[in-house]
């Protein structure tokens, strides 16, 4: 399952693989609501809100994780 590994790989994940996680996060919440702003049908709104929204969970896991390590840099919000 998709979360499961995640979750293991994370464990396994190095201080520049996690801040590269990060950033490709951000480009997701980037792209996501460029998308929510370029989509008028009303459904296509919902996909865009759920979206942002599971990708807001996964921006602040990888946040916790960083700071659970100790990991600061100024490339993390």
């Amino acid at each position: 399952m998709v979360i499961d590994d995640f979750m293991n790989k994370r464990n396994e994940m190095t201080k520049e693989e996690l801040l590269i996680s990060i950033e490709e996060v951000v480009k997701e919440l980037e792209a996501i609501r460029n998308y929510f702003d370029n989509v008028s049908d009303a459904k296509l709104i919902e996909v865009a809100v759920y979206t942002e929204a599971a990708i807001k969970s996964k921006y602040d896991f990888l946040l916790k994780e960083a700071k659970k390590r100790g990991i600061n840099s100024g490339r993390i919000a």
